[in-house]
């Protein structure tokens, strides 16, 4: 009885971080659009960062509870089921182009990542250091995708958004505070599930 309420519970918890990522980009883009902010800056950053609001969630949840393998589990699992699976799946259905500057600059960058993540995983930890070259790295990638919005004449791209901005800020707020509880939720179903399982949390 009690595995099969942990079941419903990871469910519950996936529902919440789906919901509260939809919640949080709608409303954070109605925001940053009544601020004039064109459409395409809004994809790069807010709807990029806001479907992987879950994740982050959930990795941050799970460090801060110990559960450090589902941390780590979590960012290479996901990286590996969006390579091989999403994109998979995708291509199978129809091809799907591919722009000469990601060839060229993000796919190394996203390489070089990984290959960073490898090195400072060596030693068994990463740690305080390491997550701060993470953020640095993270910090000039965003600088190099506003670069190259701002030389994409975007400006064409700004439409009247069409929620009010009440609206936008509670769906914003009420989002993020659905995927923190979601993470949660999810991280503690997930943890209870594998310990029965006899699986590690990795």
């Amino acid at each position: 009885m009690e595995i099969a309420l942990q079941f419903v519970l990871l469910a519950l918890g996936f529902v919440m971080l789906g919901k509260g990522a939809d919640w949080f980009v709608e409303g954070a883009a109605g925001i940053a659009m009544r601020f004039g902010i064109p459409q395409l800056v809004i994809g790069l950053t807010i709807v990029a960062m806001g479907t992987s609001a879950p994740e982050a969630a959930v990795s941050i949840a799970a460090a801060v509870k110990g559960n450090a393998d589902i941390t780590i589990g979590n960012i290479v699992g996901s990286n590996i089921l969006n390579i091989l699976v999403i994109l998979g799946l995708a291509a199978s259905i129809v091809p799907i182009a591919v722009a000469r500057s990601t060839v060229r600059i993000e796919m190394p960058f996203m390489i070089a990542i990984t290959a960073l993540l490898f090195y400072q995983g060596r030693d068994g930890s990463i740690s305080l250091a390491d997550g701060g070259v993470l953020m640095v790295a993270f910090a000039v990638y965003m600088m190099y995708l506003y670069t190259m919005a701002m030389k994409s004449n975007v400006d064409s791209d700004l439409e009247e958004p069409g929620l009010p901005l009440g609206r936008c800020l509670l769906g914003a707020v009420g989002g993020l505070a659905l995927i923190i509880a979601g993470s949660n939720v999810t991280v503690g179903a997930a943890t209870s599930i594998a310990t029965y399982a006899g699986l590690s949390e990795r």
